[in-house]
Protein backbone atom coordinates (compact mmCIF):
# COMPACT_ATOMS: atom_id res chain seq x y z
CA UNK A 1 0.00 0.00 0.00
CA UNK A 2 1.30 3.41 -0.92
CA UNK A 3 0.77 6.87 0.45
CA UNK A 4 -0.41 9.82 -1.54
CA UNK A 5 3.18 10.39 -2.58
CA UNK A 6 3.38 6.78 -3.76
CA UNK A 7 6.46 5.80 -1.75
CA UNK A 8 5.41 4.81 1.78
CA UNK A 9 2.46 2.99 3.31
CA UNK A 10 0.13 5.24 5.25
CA UNK A 11 -0.38 4.95 8.96
CA UNK A 12 -3.97 3.92 8.42
CA UNK A 13 -2.98 1.18 5.98
CA UNK A 14 -0.42 -0.19 8.43
CA UNK A 15 -2.92 -0.17 11.27
CA UNK A 16 -5.53 -1.78 9.03
CA UNK A 17 -3.11 -4.56 8.10
CA UNK A 18 -2.31 -5.08 11.77
CA UNK A 19 -6.00 -5.15 12.65
CA UNK A 20 -6.62 -7.69 9.91
CA UNK A 21 -3.58 -9.72 11.00
CA UNK A 22 -1.92 -9.11 7.64
CA UNK A 23 1.43 -8.30 9.19
CA UNK A 24 4.60 -8.77 7.30
CA UNK A 25 8.18 -8.44 8.42
CA UNK A 26 8.41 -4.83 7.30
CA UNK A 27 5.24 -3.59 9.00
CA UNK A 28 7.01 -2.32 12.12
CA UNK A 29 9.62 -0.53 10.03
CA UNK A 30 6.85 0.85 7.84
CA UNK A 31 5.08 2.11 10.94
CA UNK A 32 8.26 3.79 12.20
CA UNK A 33 8.87 5.33 8.78
CA UNK A 34 5.34 6.69 8.58
CA UNK A 35 5.63 8.17 12.07
CA UNK A 36 9.03 9.69 11.24
CA UNK A 37 7.70 11.14 7.99
CA UNK A 38 4.68 12.55 9.79
CA UNK A 39 6.91 14.13 12.42
CA UNK A 40 9.17 15.61 9.74
CA UNK A 41 6.20 17.04 7.81
CA UNK A 42 4.80 18.52 11.01
CA UNK A 43 8.21 19.95 11.88
CA UNK A 44 8.51 21.54 8.43
CA UNK A 45 5.00 22.94 8.67
CA UNK A 46 5.73 24.41 12.09
CA UNK A 47 9.01 25.91 10.87
CA UNK A 48 7.22 27.54 7.93
CA UNK A 49 4.56 28.92 10.26
CA UNK A 50 7.19 30.24 12.68
CA UNK A 51 9.07 31.91 9.81
CA UNK A 52 5.84 33.45 8.58
CA UNK A 53 5.00 34.74 12.05
CA UNK A 54 8.53 36.07 12.42
CA UNK A 55 8.24 37.95 9.12
CA UNK A 56 4.86 39.37 10.16
CA UNK A 57 6.30 40.41 13.53
CA UNK A 58 9.35 42.03 11.92
CA UNK A 59 7.10 43.93 9.50
CA UNK A 60 4.91 45.08 12.39
CA UNK A 61 7.99 46.31 14.26
CA UNK A 62 9.17 48.16 11.15
CA UNK A 63 5.74 49.76 10.75
CA UNK A 64 5.72 50.85 14.40
CA UNK A 65 9.22 52.31 14.09
CA UNK A 66 8.20 54.27 11.00
CA UNK A 67 5.12 55.55 12.79
CA UNK A 68 7.27 56.58 15.75
CA UNK A 69 9.63 58.44 13.40
CA UNK A 70 6.71 60.29 11.79
CA UNK A 71 5.22 61.15 15.19
CA UNK A 72 8.61 62.31 16.48
CA UNK A 73 8.99 64.66 13.50
CA UNK A 74 5.46 65.96 13.99
CA UNK A 75 6.16 66.45 17.70
CA UNK A 76 9.34 68.40 16.92
CA UNK A 77 7.42 70.54 14.44
CA UNK A 78 4.70 71.24 17.00
CA UNK A 79 7.31 72.16 19.62
CA UNK A 80 8.84 74.64 17.19
CA UNK A 81 5.42 76.13 16.45
CA UNK A 82 4.69 76.42 20.18
CA UNK A 83 8.02 78.14 20.76
CA UNK A 84 7.28 80.55 17.90
CA UNK A 85 3.81 81.27 19.27
CA UNK A 86 5.17 81.80 22.80
CA UNK A 87 7.70 84.30 21.43
CA UNK A 88 4.94 86.09 19.50
CA UNK A 89 2.71 86.22 22.59
CA UNK A 90 5.59 87.59 24.67
CA UNK A 91 6.28 90.22 22.00
CA UNK A 92 2.58 91.17 21.84
CA UNK A 93 2.45 91.45 25.64
CA UNK A 94 5.51 93.67 25.58
CA UNK A 95 3.97 95.84 22.86
CA UNK A 96 0.73 96.03 24.82
CA UNK A 97 2.61 97.18 27.92
CA UNK A 98 4.47 99.80 25.89
CA UNK A 99 1.20 101.05 24.43
CA UNK A 100 -0.32 101.24 27.92
CA UNK A 101 2.67 103.29 29.06
CA UNK A 102 2.34 105.62 26.07
CA UNK A 103 -1.40 105.99 26.62
CA UNK A 104 -0.81 106.84 30.30
CA UNK A 105 1.83 109.42 29.35
CA UNK A 106 -0.44 110.92 26.73
CA UNK A 107 -3.33 111.15 29.20
CA UNK A 108 -1.10 112.90 31.74
CA UNK A 109 0.14 115.43 29.20
CA UNK A 110 -3.30 116.08 27.76
CA UNK A 111 -4.93 116.79 31.09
Amino acid sequence: MLTRSGSQPTLSSILTRRANAEEDTDSEQDFVNVINNSIEKLRNTLLKEIKSLQQDFNQAILDVRQTIDVLTKENDSLKERCDTLERRVAKLEQQSQQQDILINKQERFSS
